[in-house]
């Protein structure tokens, strides 16, 4: 789910995610805008820990350091070989990509609604899909 998709859904149904504040409003569309939202524990990422687990979550530690790639430790990824450990030397705060400023445990509960709401549409599909037979007697033959 990008920002972009969690402020459609609240500009929709603006009472179903009536937790949202006017200033959580203006982050999700700052994030959908600028596209900034990419890379590990980054915005996204943030949001749904937040939903699911909020004390796992330091926003004393969003701005620490800038999350983009700083390739502080070159070697062993200069010869293709990329560690667990490099990624750690380069990023010591544990996150990739831009720092999610501004997300909050109201944006995590609207994610994990959205999540949850997107999730039980796809099961019921796949539930519902009248040629669910037809697919795994074709995947038999191949």
């Amino acid at each position: 789910l990008q920002p972009g998709n969690v402020l459609e859904a609240a500009e929709k149904d603006p009472e179903y995610f009536s937790m949202l504040t006017e200033e959580d409003k203006k982050t999700l569309a700052k994030f959908a805008e600028t596209g900034t939202g990419g890379g590990h524990a980054d915005f996204k990422e943030t949001a749904l820990t937040f939903g699911t687990n909020p004390d796992l979550v330091r926003p004393d530690k969003f701005d620490a350091e800038d999350g983009r790639y700083p390739a502080k430790f070159g070697f062993p990824a200069e010869f293709g070989i990329n560690t667990y450990a490099d990624w750690l030397i380069n990023n010591p705060n544990v996150y990739e990509g831009y720092a999610p400023i501004g997300c909050t445990a109201t944006i995590g509960e609207a994610y994990l609604k959205l999540s949850v709401d997107r999730l039980a549409k796809i099961f019921e599909y796949v539930k519902n899909y009248d040629m669910c037979e037809q697919v795994m007697e074709e995947l038999k033959l191949q």
